[in-house]
């Protein structure tokens, strides 16, 4: 078994290097677009909006002080010798403080109005944000939310969107229950591509960093998979053997023990190369 791990990470160390496309990063950034220019001609919109009503709301001030100043000016001195004149002038006073909290109110209700838009706008950035790096425009929050949203994109062959989820759940989650688990299927996620230099690495991580879990029979078994489907000989059957050795009564030990004997046969066939379905979420 010692010799079987050494041969394993010295294949894995060699093996793996790769790089993933999406063929609809096209349409991502055309989508980005039309949300950007949307963007921007509802902040011109609002810019010139906010300049109009500041500017009506300045003159509206500016007025009103002239006229109280006017009003103070009179007031203090024609009040004393005309009573019907200072009476008269209290009803002026009650319209204008009418018409300055009218303003204030106004004035109140376009900064609740930008508050909003701020929100928004926000919320609009970071969907967008999401969007530009291949992620649902809503991103779930809860680990159960993360794993099932992943496992949905998994199922519709969404690998790239699945895999990324996957990452933000084991980068905030990483001592979950279902860390290992998790890992398990991002190196799946690669083996469904075909990239099978990426699935590799990826099953290794869950082999090194969680060595009891009992995903690590499947592990290995998809490990075999890969480095024969990489014509990897030596390398299938180090995991094999490290499978066989490890864990002698599980069941996919057994179907290791057959894998090897068509491989040493010179059997080539497609089972070799279908991966095995463990568990969902």
């Amino acid at each position: 078994m010692g010799q079987s791990k050494s041969i394993l990470a010295f294949g894995v160390g060699l093996a793996l290097s790769g790089c993933v496309t999406t063929s609809q990063g096209n349409l991502i950034r055309a989508d980005i677009k039309k949300v950007q220019d949307a963007v921007k001609e509802l902040e011109k919109g609002t810019h010139d909006q906010k300049l109009k009503f500041e500017a009506l709301v300045a003159a509206a001030n500016t007025h009103i002080g002239k006229l109280q100043k006017l009003i103070k000016e009179s007031t203090d001195f024609l009040a004393k010798n005309n009573a019907a004149f200072g009476a008269e002038m209290d009803t002026v006073k009650q319209t204008i403080g009418k018409m300055t909290g009218r303003i204030e109110e106004i004035s109140f209700g376009f900064e609740q109005w930008k508050k909003d838009y701020g929100e928004f706008k926000a919320a609009l950035e970071k969907k967008v944000g999401n969007i530009a790096q291949g992620l649902p425009t809503e991103v779930p929050d809860t680990p159960e939310g993360l794993l099932a949203e992943a496992a949905k994109r998994f199922k519709a062959s969404e690998y790239v969107t699945a895999r990324k989820l996957w990452e933000i759940f084991l980068s905030k989650h990483d001592k979950h229950e279902k860390a290992a688990l998790t890992q398990y299927w991002i190196g799946q996620s690669f083996f469904e591509e075909g990239n099978y230099k990426r699935a590799v690495e990826e099953f290794d991580k869950v082999r090194k960093q969680w060595p009891q879990s009992d995903v690590l029979p499947a592990t290995l078994f998809n490990m075999t998979l890969a480095f024969h489907a990489l014509g990897e000989k030596d390398l299938a059957v180090a995991a094999a053997n490290e499978l066989i050795k490890a864990y002698p009564e599980n069941e996919l030990a057994k179907k290791a023990k057959k894998r090897l004997k068509e491989f040493k046969k010179g059997i080539k066939k497609a089972t070799w190369r279908r991966s095995l379905s463990y568990r969902h979420f």
